[in-house]
Parts: structure tokens; sequence; C-alpha cells
């Protein structure tokens, strides 16, 4: 499931964002093209590209931390506002690639489930690295 994902974020960025935003480009030089249309191509381009992103792989030489203070970020707007604690207190490096993806979805999933079902004006994640005993 995760390799089709990744292939078709890929598919979605290489054919169609880049594809539209030469679209985009072309218009921006033409003064009779109305200022709607431009904004609406924007705004496309950027709901195609973060589709890809929700779906790609991450890749070791960008910080893990990196991306998930980006999908913070994202989900921070006029309305609501996202804290994060303890980020940066634990070591990603040392925490498997499939563990870092799972992490990322789940937080995914709870922000998109936040937007949806909440009216929450402040939201606090608080991070923490604690052993699991297994009995």
């Amino acid at each position: 499931m995760y390799d089709t994902e990744s292939r078709i974020s890929k598919q979605i960025h290489d054919d169609v964002s880049n594809d539209l935003f030469q679209v985009m480009t072309k218009l921006e030089s033409k003064d009779q093209i109305g200022k709607d249309l431009k904004n609406e191509l924007h705004t496309l381009y950027y709901r195609t590209r973060d589709i890809s992103k929700e779906h790609s792989l991450m890749h070791e030489d960008y910080p893990f931390i990196e991306y998930l203070g980006e999908l913070i970020e994202s989900f921070n707007d006029a309305n609501s506002s996202i804290l994060i604690k303890g980020l940066s207190e634990i070591n990603w490096v040392k925490i498997s690639e499939i563990k870092r993806i799972t992490i990322y979805k789940v937080l995914q999933e709870l922000l998109i489930n936040m937007r949806k079902h909440s009216d929450a004006s402040l939201v606090v994640l608080i991070l923490k690295n604690k052993k699991i005993k297994y009995i």
C-alpha cells in the first residue's frame, strides 16, 4: 500500500502539479486573464502539491523533524494554532523508518480529524520517548 501511495504521489507531482504550474506561469503574463482564475489555479496547484506531500516518500537526507514541523505548520491557520512540545527532544534517527512513517501518518490523521470535527482554537501536541514494557 505504501509503495502504491508513493507511486501515485510521484505521478501527481510529476504529471499534474508541474504541468499546472507551467500553465499558471504562462497565464500570469497575460493581462486579459482574470485575477479570480489565477487564484483558482494557484489554489489547485497547492492542493495537488499537498496531496503529493501527503503520500510521498520521506527521504533520509531531509530531517524527519522537518517533515513533522511542516505537517503541523500546514494545519495552523487564522482559526487554530497548533503547538508541539518535545519534538526536538526525540532522537528521530534512532527510530526505524517504518515507525517514523507510522508516526507521521497517525499525526496527519489526527490533525485532519481535528480540523474536520473540532472547533479548537488551540491544540497542543506533546511528544515523549518512552519505552514500552511488554509482559
